[in-house]
């Protein structure tokens, strides 16, 4: 179907950052059990290597990329703010779709901090952080490795947004209390942001995108200490 060369590293991406990423999700939360602290680490010292893996073998591309978002920001800017709203309301509807096939009882530790302590407090930031790394990552692996590469060939363009945007659902599938179907709603999310890539052509469209998508945590625990600083003083 595709080349000898583009069936190694769309086959090789599919290992490194669906199968591999799962995998060590998994033996994570084996390990970790219940310890928030534990957990957090061990996947990031995981995403850590896979970003500097991606870093290596694309950072070239990331600079092209990013003076052309410059030269071009406010168009940019418009298309990021314009993205984000469409991810948020088909992420809501299709989470309206999917998400009640997710087990009422979610067999799998739920991981956070107490955001009533200081150290909870700024481990909730850490992981906000961490999500916001693990959006960079997402999109250079699922939305560039696994789809963008394609673009000079319509028909594997479509067939590699279909793949990508389903594995890229399926790797949350632990967010999903086990549910396959449950992930389909970012499934739809892998969509969107494939479609803002190809609409933007330039990776930092659909990278800055899910970044704000996942930076919600981020804020809301900022606010969290802002209120926390007043109130101690």
């Amino acid at each position: 179907m595709f080349s000898q060369k583009y069936d190694l590293r769309f086959l090789k991406a599919i290992f490194i950052y669906f199968i591999m990423s799962l995998v060590i999700l998994t033996i994570d939360i084996k390990i970790a059990g219940s310890n928030s602290y534990v957990y957090i680490a061990i996947l990031s010292v995981w995403f850590l290597g896979v970003l500097i893996y991606e870093l290596k073998h694309i950072k070239s591309y990331l600079s092209e990329q990013w003076q052309a978002f410059k030269q071009n920001k406010l168009k940019y800017i418009i298309a990021i703010a314009l993205f984000y709203i469409i991810l948020q309301i088909a992420v809501m509807i299709a989470g309206k779709i999917f998400n009640g096939f997710a087990p009422a009882h979610n067999p799998y530790p739920s991981y956070g901090f107490p955001v009533e302590t200081w150290i909870g407090l700024i481990m909730s930031i850490y992981v906000g952080v961490v999500n916001l790394g693990v959006a960079f990552v997402e999109e250079l692996a699922f939305r560039h490795e696994m789809m963008y590469r394609f673009g000079s060939n319509k028909s594997l363009m479509i067939l590699s947004v279909v793949i990508s945007s389903l594995l890229f659902g399926f790797s949350h599938y632990y967010n999903f209390s086990g549910s396959l179907i449950a992930s389909l709603s970012y499934a739809v999310a892998g969509v969107v942001l494939s479609i803002a890539y190809i609409v933007s052509k330039n990776i930092w469209v659909p990278i800055i995108t899910h970044m704000l998508f996942n930076g919600i945590a981020v804020v809301s625990t900022v606010i969290l200490i802002v209120f926390k600083i007043i109130g101690t003083i």
